[in-house]
């Protein structure tokens, strides 16, 4: 029988985090694709601008607001207060805007939220669980990495910053959440810390050091690769999940095998410079870090289950991760093809706007579904006046 991954403490709905997907969103179709499409149009001065709001205000709120919510629950302790989440959001969204906007206590005010995250998460991973668990080391170093973050953004080294943020923070969540539900679906053993730890080194020091030293690099992308064959999926079927859940599976495959290929490009950027390294950091953020987003969203965020549990038309649930992985590969070619971009950037663009516009579609309906659920069991259960709604699916673990 399907049972829950993570048990729900009863009358506590930590739903915290569906302020940070949809915001994430909203900023990400709004400003920070549509820039960043239109950068051969209207010149570097929008660079700076994209950057900013695609790494802070979707990636970094997307990834903050799902880590609230899941490693508690990874650690089997109680949920983020909600006035402390909601204090961390407004303060990262107020801060993302101010400093877009050009004030100086923008930067600040995101720093804080930064600090605020990584002081949080770090208290709820202390002590860590006994035995360790694989999925804590890369949970830890994720922590690590968001107050390097907030450091680098107080200290005004915005582009520090955002590359720690995607290739730090990000990844090293991304990495414990895989190692803790990934191997499962697809029919493994969860992989121990000492099997982590090695390829986590590697790759925490490769991206540390790589700033100074460019061949630190190539231990980055071995530790990537590493990371990506232990607690990830490139081939196989995600037995596992539910039939209503199993498309996820397709989208983790894809963000995995896309991440092989930005751990080669990361490899290259070595000995052939910056291009090779612009490449490997856009391949990660859209075809790795989106897709995995838009897949273990449909898996983990309980209005998107309910979603999954409705019967209806039908779905373009496929359609995200597809579209998120050709805008990553466009988006890389770009860095690539000297002249290209003209051509490529804007058709990453929408690729992307588009992927992530069917994905909103999908979560403004379940949150609707939700809330119809969550009114007819205030008057009188699921099956007062023909308000049934199902009960969502869970993976199977």
């Amino acid at each position: 029988m399907p049972v829950p991954v993570f048990p729900e403490r009863p009358g506590r709905d930590d739903a915290g985090y569906a302020l940070f997907l949809v915001t994430g969103l909203a900023v990400a179709l709004v400003a920070g694709i549509v820039l960043g499409a239109l950068e051969p149009v209207l010149g570097a001065r929008v660079i700076a601008a994209h950057a900013r709001l695609q790494t802070f205000g979707f990636l970094g709120l997307v990834v903050a607001g799902m880590s609230l919510r899941l490693f508690p629950r990874l650690a089997r302790r109680g949920p983020v207060s909600r006035g402390l989440t909601v204090a961390i959001y407004v303060a990262m969204v107020v801060g993302v805007g101010a400093d877009v906007a050009g004030l100086a206590a923008g930067a600040w005010l995101l720093a804080l939220g930064l600090g605020a995250v990584a002081a949080t998460l770090g208290w709820r991973l202390l002590p860590p669980p006994r035995p360790l668990p694989g999925w804590w080391p890369p949970a830890a170093v994720a922590v690590g990495w968001w107050a390097a973050t907030a450091v680098l953004t107080a200290l005004g080294d915005g582009g520090a910053a955002e590359r720690v943020l995607v290739l730090g923070a990000s990844v090293s969540t991304v990495v414990a959440v895989q190692g803790r539900m990934v191997p499962v679906f697809f029919g493994r053993r969860r992989p121990g810390p000492v099997a982590i730890l090695p390829g986590l080194a590697l790759y925490t020091v490769g991206v540390a050091a790589g700033v100074f030293a460019p061949l630190a690099m190539i231990a980055a992308a071995l530790g990537l690769a590493w990371l990506v064959l232990l607690t990830g999926a490139i081939r196989g079927r995600a037995a596992r999940l539910t039939a209503s859940a199993s498309g996820a599976g397709e989208g983790i495959l894809l963000a995995n095998r896309i991440a092989l290929l930005a751990a080669l490009l990361m490899a290259l950027s070595a000995p052939l410079g910056e291009g090779y390294a612009d490449a490997a950091l856009h391949v990660l953020a859209l075809g790795t870090l989106s897709v995995l987003i838009v897949a273990m969203a449909r898996l983990l965020a309980p209005v998107l289950a309910i979603e999954r549990a409705i019967p209806g038309p039908a779905r373009l649930a496929g359609a995200p991760p597809l579209l998120l992985g050709a805008a990553a590969l466009l988006r890389g070619a770009a860095s690539l093809i000297p002249g290209s971009g003209w051509l490529l950037l804007p058709l990453a663009g929408m690729a992307a706007w588009a992927g992530l516009a069917v994905f909103a579609a999908a979560l403004v309906r379940a949150v609707v579904l939700y809330q119809q659920r969550r009114r007819a069991l205030a008057v009188g259960g699921p099956g007062s006046a023909g308000t049934e709604v199902p009960r969502a699916p869970h993976p199977r673990v």
